[in-house]
């Protein structure tokens, strides 16, 4: 069964990789490669996950979800 939490700084590599992933379905001709696209969205998920969680009408933090191993 999948484990749902909030995501952590630990997680913002997982995380790239899959914003990467759903934009390669979305646009498959990306404007710039992995290597150049890596740094840019981490550092944007950083920022965005080292503020705190602040709701009703502020910015949330993103769920993670990951399947546990067996």
């Amino acid at each position: 069964m999948p484990a749902i939490r909030l995501a952590t700084v630990e997680d913002i590599s997982d995380l790239v990789r899959m914003r990467w992933d759903f934009s390669q379905e979305e646009n498959p001709q990306h404007s710039v490669d992995y290597e150049e696209f890596y740094p840019v969205c981490s550092a944007f998920l950083r920022k965005a996950l080292e503020q705190p969680i602040r709701f009703n009408g502020g910015r949330n933090r993103w769920g993670y979800l990951k399947s546990k191993q067996r």
